[in-house]
């Protein structure tokens, strides 16, 4: 009976990449955000206060400030930059 169970445990289904279901979500939350966030960077101007909700270093980070400026891609708040691809959300 021990044979078998661990023939029966060879079989059992895991996780070989660890964090790869996580990366996997994220993408597709990044994909699904993708229109909703430009609509609102399209809106953005120098001097408009935002909160970013964005992914950095496996984690949410919120911000608040002030746009400083938008170029190559990026936000540039008073104390942050921010690339556009990690933004999760923006409030004006």
């Amino acid at each position: 009976m021990q044979n078998n169970d661990f023939r029966a445990k060879q079989f059992l289904p895991f996780d070989a990449l660890k964090g790869f279901k996580e990366a996997l979500k994220i993408i597709e939350l990044k994909v699904d955000n993708i229109d909703y966030v430009n609509k609102i960077i399209n809106k953005l101007e120098i001097g408009s206060r935002v909160t970013v909700k964005y992914y950095v270093d496996f984690e949410y980070v919120e911000t608040n400030g002030i746009v400083k400026k938008i170029e190559n891609k990026k936000i540039y708040l008073l104390d942050s930059i921010i690339n556009f691809e990690d933004i999760i959300d923006v409030m004006i």
